[in-house]
């Protein structure tokens, strides 16, 4: 998803910066103006904080979206096997790029926890991403191992 998609269903949308925006926060009652704070990531993921302190899944739910709206739709197999960059092909990847995956995976992972965490379950399209996190983590490892 693209922050488009969810800059549309808020209200007093103010860019700030490249891939930053503030707006009022939909969870709060009619009258309230606290902001709502909207980054977009270049990988695509959405980040949200609301400075009134509503808790995103509740911020989200008043415009009909999840938390899994907020991250790129994944690639299918068949993307994924004819793009270069997600075989391993006996080639090895430089380090540093490893850990950049390495690094956003382990935030999608810690956002997904959290989300856990404050509802107490997950939900499907929350376990099906921490599968996903896994398994481009143990390509990684792949990879880099030649």
């Amino acid at each position: 998803m693209s922050a488009d998609v969810l800059l549309s269903r808020l209200s007093r949308v103010r860019k700030t910066g490249p891939g930053r925006w503030v707006a009022c926060c939909p969870a709060h009652g009619s009258g309230a103006n606290t902001a709502l704070a909207v980054r977009e990531l270049p990988d695509g993921r959405v980040l949200l904080h609301d400075f009134g302190g509503c808790e995103i899944e509740s911020v989200l739910a008043a415009i009909g979206m999840s938390v899994a709206d907020l991250f790129p739709e994944k690639l299918t197999a068949t993307e994924a096997g004819g793009d270069r960059r997600y075989r391993s092909g006996g080639h090895r990847v430089p380090a540093g790029d490893v850990l950049i995956a390495t690094a956003r995976d382990t935030l999608i992972a810690a956002t997904v926890a959290r989300g856990i965490a404050d509802a107490g379950e997950a939900t499907d399209n929350e376990v099906n991403l921490l599968f996903s996190v896994a398994g481009r983590l143990a390509t990684a490892v792949e990879v880099t191992h030649g």
